[in-house]
């Protein structure tokens, strides 16, 4: 599973390999799957709501729902490259990013898709915003990309790291974080402009990070790394051992106790609330925290 997305703690909607989605609306307990009406890779997957998501995938694809999935359409997006991210502000307004600087935007739930200039033709593998206006994209070669008016025009900021930034999120309105290739992380506490690298305490790559407040967040990646931050990024804890999880490879059907020892590649985390976070990764691994 490449890509998982909750809506709030009870619907979550993931993605991965062969047109893979599953869906839950149980928090967690089981997962059905839904049809995508494709065998493309899907990468990435947001929910604005419960109702309207939009999944991305491989050669361009885009596929939207307005009823939770029970039916997804494929919409044009003028594009053969991968897509990575996606994220929307509303039911109408969202942004796509992929493969050499390709940034899309729609401001009508993905009738239309409109390329903007992104000035890089470096991968793009995320984008997050923090409210309508302001918004981060992060790339290969230690892109950062960032905007003050919608998207309207994306400005190139200096990461410090020509390392592969593959996530960012905001903390708050001001205070954002990035991880990365290497166990790169980094933090600004200025809406982007400036960055300022962290201890991770790992070199495996970090895939996605996600926080639910101005201090708690988890970030994942290679190998089943898993780190935890209660002090808004200052310092990050490994949870490898110790700290209980749940496991599924086939869907939710069924589920594994074990500590944290997983060697899977984690793809991508959404920490809904303090005893609620979902990680997805390679071979269809789901892992849900253990209350």
């Amino acid at each position: 599973m490449w890509c998982v997305s909750f809506s709030d703690s009870i619907h979550g909607t993931a993605v991965g390999d062969l047109g893979t989605i599953l869906r839950t609306d149980d928090g967690g307990t089981n997962w059905t799957t839904q049809s995508s009406g494709t065998v493309e890779p899907l990468l990435a997957v947001h929910f604005s709501d419960i109702h309207h998501g939009t999944i991305l995938g491989e050669n361009g694809v885009i596929l939207r729902t307005t009823n939770s999935g029970k039916n997804w359409i494929e919409q044009s997006s003028g594009t053969t490259n991968w897509l990575w991210s996606v994220y929307f502000n509303n039911t109408d307004t969202g942004y796509v990013v992929g493969d050499a600087g390709t940034i899309l935007k729609t401001n009508n739930g993905g009738l239309k898709w409109i390329s903007q200039v992104s000035n890089t033709l470096s991968n793009l593998w995320s984008i997050n915003f923090c409210n309508a206006q302001n918004g981060i994209i992060v790339g290969d070669n230690g892109t950062i990309l960032t905007t003050t008016n919608a998207g309207e025009k994306w400005s190139i900021q200096t990461s410090g790291t020509n390392e592969s930034l593959m996530s960012v999120s905001f903390i708050n309105s001001t205070n954002a974080i990035i991880v990365g290739e290497n166990g790169i992380i980094l933090k600004s506490t200025d809406g982007g402009i400036k960055w300022n690298e962290q201890n991770s305490g790992t070199k495996r790559r970090l895939w996605s990070t996600s926080f639910i407040d101005s201090l708690n967040g988890i970030s994942v990646g290679d190998m089943g790394v898993i780190l935890k931050t209660v002090d808004g990024g200052k310092e990050w804890i490994s949870l490898s051992g110790g700290s209980s999880i749940r496991t599924t490879s086939d869907g939710g059907k069924t589920w594994k106790f074990s500590t944290v020892g997983i060697i899977n590649n984690l793809y991508s985390v959404c920490y809904i609330k303090s005893d609620c976070i979902f990680t997805v990764g390679e071979d269809g691994i789901i892992l849900k925290n253990d209350k």
